[in-house]
């Protein structure tokens, strides 16, 4: 019985290694391209939709600064904006809002893809993946 417990117990031992992959989880710092918006009509049936486009954002090592190659106002301007961004709130704010209007996006990571949550009264957000 001494032997059998013994015996079991290496291969259990022996069974369990270490991953020696250990998985790496997206940064959020570098480049991010447009792929899919989701602007809801009203009813909740909206859904992302793939998108050719060149807006891009671009996170900044220092963990504050994102700009982008549009208008966080209003993404169909080709204009130049920078915002701060919070990783731990999930929050990009831009200081002078849009007009007179404070402005916050908030943002998530799912998978490899980075989701932009803009302030609508229907559901809009934008989907980026890293270059």
């Amino acid at each position: 019985m001494k032997k059998l417990s013994l015996l079991l117990t290496i291969f259990i031992i022996i069974s369990c290694t270490d991953d020696e992959t250990p998985e790496t989880l997206e940064t959020l710092t570098g480049s991010w391209k447009l792929t899919e918006v989701l602007l809801d009509p009203g009813d909740g049936s909206g859904e992302f939709q793939s998108v050719e486009s060149d807006n891009t954002l671009n996170f900044s090592t220092d963990g504050e600064t994102v700009t982008s190659n549009y208008s966080f106002c209003n993404p169909n301007l080709n204009e130049q904006t920078s915002a701060i961004y919070s990783e731990a709130a999930g929050t990009i704010t831009l200081e002078n809002g849009c007009g007179d209007t404070p402005f916050l996006i908030y943002f998530e990571m799912q998978d490899s893809t980075l989701i932009l949550n803009y302030p609508c009264i229907e559901p809009c957000r934008y989907k980026y993946v890293k270059r």
